[in-house]
């Protein structure tokens, strides 16, 4: 009986050391300072989107990216599609690897024109402001090339459509296709 008893101890202490040590990798395995120097470009890009500084954004492309699209063509749409809007704050959540690149999955914090809201909405509530406060949960895909983290998407967040990913192979990484395998199931 005091075999059993200690058998028994000794796999609940199994189990319950088993489930800290996987707690313990996924939270390592979804931090984005395991990936040495992506923290600091993710910073400076979008502080460089806070300011609206287009032409060091568009910089901090993949240069695949920088081929499809023009610099001034980049600026010019970025600048009317921006208007209006204000970045208040970014969070990375987390990060998922991939060979060299980095999916973040990240909260955006942005005021927004009240021209946003449908008409409908807008009329109905009576807003006394210029501006809303939105939230946006998206993703912003990252490389390394060279030593230097460079994005191939940043976070359309339903206004700057040149953040949405334009050239593969920024759309699927192999957990997004497993999962979507499982959705179809």
């Amino acid at each position: 009986m005091a075999a059993q008893k200690q058998h028994i101890t000794y796999s609940i202490v199994f189990l319950v050391m088993a489930g800290l040590v996987t707690v313990g990798y996924f939270w390592w395995a979804s931090r984005i300072d395991r990936f040495p120097g992506l923290y600091e470009s993710v910073n400076t890009y979008y502080h460089y989107e806070q300011n609206k500084d287009w032409g060091k954004t568009y910089s901090m492309r993949v240069p695949a990216y920088q081929k499809s699209v023009s610099l001034g063509f980049y600026i010019s749409t970025m600048e009317s599609d921006s208007k209006g809007w204000k970045l208040l704050s970014y969070k990375v959540v987390s990060a998922v690897s991939e060979q060299n690149r980095v999916k973040l999955h990240m909260k955006f914090t942005e005021l927004a024109p009240i021209s946003y809201l449908p008409n409908e909405v807008s009329g109905t509530l009576k807003i006394n402001t210029s501006q809303i406060t939105t939230e946006f949960e998206e993703s912003s895909i990252w490389e390394s090339i060279n030593g230097k983290w460079l994005a191939w998407e940043t976070g359309a967040r339903s206004h700057l459509d040149l953040n949405e990913g334009l050239v593969a192979p920024n759309k699927h990484f192999k957990t997004d296709a497993q999962k979507d395998a499982r959705l179809l199931n």
